[in-house]
């Protein structure tokens, strides 16, 4: 009631009012006072009631259809331009596209360059090295040839001076024995002398001498070649011995291992890719042969594929067949510019991390092995990578030498050691070096060290949290010794203290896996014993863990 006697009022007060109703005149529309008669003689006035009366009536005499005409004109030349726009963003887009595909081909193309050129490296070095390799052992053939000849050459001078001195000796005995002829021989000249000494090489005596010198001399050359050549035969026999047990030692040094489908483990070694069957407990053919050496290892994408970071800067990647249990031929992508460790870390999704030596970092999806993300960790000076541990795409921790970086932010603190392990322990994060764990906390951007834990003189060789990051494993190795201690430890907070409660294990080997199967309260170890890989079963009672 109140609201429309507000509305009469104001329709009362605007009746005093005049509109402009002009196309041509600026104020047109506007609410005016009854003045407006006078300054716009020539302009079509209407009183406020004649106005709400032309609405009202739907009357358009005061508001010639010229001005919406004007008006639909000026937007059908919008349209106009924006239909020219759009022509135009098309055939950018098409163009666009276009220099896309090109690009593309041109990096695959880049890509096969890179990897012929790679090849031809490989081969031309194995091919100097096959040169430079027959270079030394001719090298070597011919300074024994020459030492051989020299002393041939001195026993050979040896003898003719002891036969020319024979000589002189059988000339001086028949003399002695014909006095007769001892005052007539006075006058004999140095050429007479000569004569006799050759003429008397033809005695039986004399020839007999000759022929037991010869025969010294030809046993002397066959034994001397007989022992350069049995020890030749001796230092290829050891230099083969030692080429293979140092082959087989790199073939079988096993560096990493993954689960692979129930009862199959994937086992690295130097550059080969092996599958051990849990069940039978030996390793089966070789699986893969790698060109270069192997630094990490990965079994993603639901057990079906397998990442292989190599020594060269790139990763490998191979889909395994379960039925068939074999591999395709491996998709090669290029990480890192330089030669060194390549570190390849799963991330939550299908994707996974890829670190090089240099610094560059790429993501990957599992799928069709595409990079999503990519990222350089550049700090001016140079950073050689020593240690990786990614979550996510956001989260993750880089070790370089004695400094960490989280999310390519330096953490201010120097580590004692070399960063080897990094894992995550609920808002913390456990690093580790040689012989120290370090706690960490994180507060938004920001990373605090909390404590240290000194495990000296032990050497920290494997670390990794289980049961939702309940707990800590811990494998240890004696510093004077191949003997390992395996550990389960809990973070104890009381206050503003923090410690770190450590139990032992009943098992002594080399862990480098840990897989957990939590709905069954069970925890499966994988190590090492010697050549073999084996499996512990772990299960947990209350606070206590039991080895089986």
């Amino acid at each position: 009631m109140e609201t429309n006697q507000n509305n009469l009022q104001q329709d009362q007060e605007n009746d005093h009012y005049f509109i402009c109703t002009s196309p041509q005149c600026q104020n047109r529309g506007c609410f005016l006072p009854s003045r407006i008669q006078n300054i716009h003689q020539n302009c079509n006035v209407l009183s406020y009631k004649q106005y709400v009366d032309s609405i009202e009536n739907n009357n358009d005499q005061f508001f010639q259809s010229e001005t919406f005409q004007n008006y639909d004109q000026k937007l059908k030349q919008y349209l106009k331009k924006i239909q020219k726009l759009q022509k135009e963003l098309k055939e950018k887009s098409l163009i666009f596209n276009n220099i896309k595909t090109e690009l593309n081909e041109a990096n695959a193309y880049k890509n096969k360059l890179k990897q012929l050129l790679q090849e031809f490296k490989d081969k031309l070095t194995q091919s100097n090295f096959e040169v430079l390799e027959q270079a030394y052992q001719s090298y070597r053939q011919q300074k024994s040839i020459k030492n051989i000849q020299r002393n041939f050459q001195i026993i050979e001078n040896e003898l003719k001076i002891n036969q020319y001195l024979l000589s002189i000796d059988q000339v001086e005995l028949q003399d002695d024995d014909n006095s007769s002829d001892e005052d007539s021989s006075d006058d004999e000249s140095s050429d007479d002398l000569n004569t006799k000494i050759l003429n008397q090489q033809l005695d039986p005596e004399a020839q007999e001498l000759e022929n037991k010198y010869n025969q010294v001399f030809n046993f002397l050359r066959n034994n001397a070649k007989t022992q350069v050549q049995q020890h030749n035969e001796e230092l290829q026999s050891q230099q083969q011995e030692q080429n293979q047990s140092q082959q087989g030692e790199e073939q079988t040094n096993i560096k990493f291992i993954e689960k692979l489908g129930n009862n199959l483990i994937i086992v690295a070694t130097e550059n080969q890719l092996r599958i051990y069957d849990l069940i039978s407990k030996s390793f089966q053919s070789i699986l893969k042969q790698i060109n270069a050496k192997i630094t990490s290892l990965q079994v993603t994408n639901f057990e079906q594929v397998i990442v292989v970071g190599k020594y060269d800067g790139d990763i490998g990647v191979l889909d395994w067949n379960p039925k068939q249990k074999s591999t395709s031929k491996p998709r090669i992508f290029r990480v890192s510019n330089e030669e060194g460790r390549l570190f390849v870390e799963k991330l939550q999704s299908r994707h996974i991390a890829c670190l090089g030596r240099d610094g560059n970092c790429k993501i990957y999806e599992t799928t069709n092995f595409d990079v999503i993300n990519s990222f350089k960790l550049d700090q001016g000076d140079k950073v050689v990578p020593t240690c990786f541990f990614a979550i996510s795409q956001l989260q993750f921790f880089i070790g370089a030498e004695k400094t960490l970086f989280f999310n390519k932010k330096k953490i201010d603190y120097i580590f004692n050691g070399k960063i080897k392990q990094i894992c995550q322990f609920g808002n913390r994060w456990l690093v580790a070096d040689e012989t120290t764990i370090y706690i960490l906390v994180q507060n938004g951007e920001f990373i605090s060290l909390l404590k240290e834990f000194h495990f000296s003189p032990k050497q920290i060789i494997y670390m990794t949290t289980f049961y939702q990051s309940q707990c800590i494993f811990i494998n240890t190795k004696s510093a004077k010794s191949d003997d390992y201690e395996n550990q389960v430890a809990t973070i104890q907070i009381s206050g503003e203290q923090v410690d770190l409660q450590l139990k032992q294990l009943d098992m002594k080997i080399q862990v480098k896996l840990l897989k957990g199967y939590q709905n069954n309260n069970e925890t499966f170890l994988y190590g090492i014993d010697g050549f073999n890989v084996i499996e512990h079963k772990m299960i947990r009672d209350n606070d206590n863990f039991i080895v089986l």
